[in-house]
């Protein structure tokens, strides 16, 4: 089992998608703020990456967006 540090940290290696940190119950709200930031952060550099030619996941978009929207949601909660 991982543990919420490493989740926190790299959730692309966690988790299929942004809504499923929604289902992590052990996580507080700001954990998971600070969860998507990181997955955000992780998908601009793979989009980066991808704009310099280098072969990127075809979801990267649908989820910086689904990202976005999360976070979204996390920040008004609190």
């Amino acid at each position: 089992m991982s543990s919420k540090e490493d989740r926190v940290a790299d959730p692309v290696n966690y988790y299929n998608r942004p809504s499923d940190v929604e289902n992590d119950t052990e996580l507080s709200t700001t954990e998971k703020i600070i969860l998507l930031h990181n997955w955000i952060d992780d998908i601009n550099l793979r989009l980066k990456a991808t704009e310099e030619n280098m072969p990127g996941k075809q979801d990267e978009q649908l989820y910086f967006q689904e990202a976005k929207r999360l976070l979204e949601h996390y920040q008004q909660a609190q």
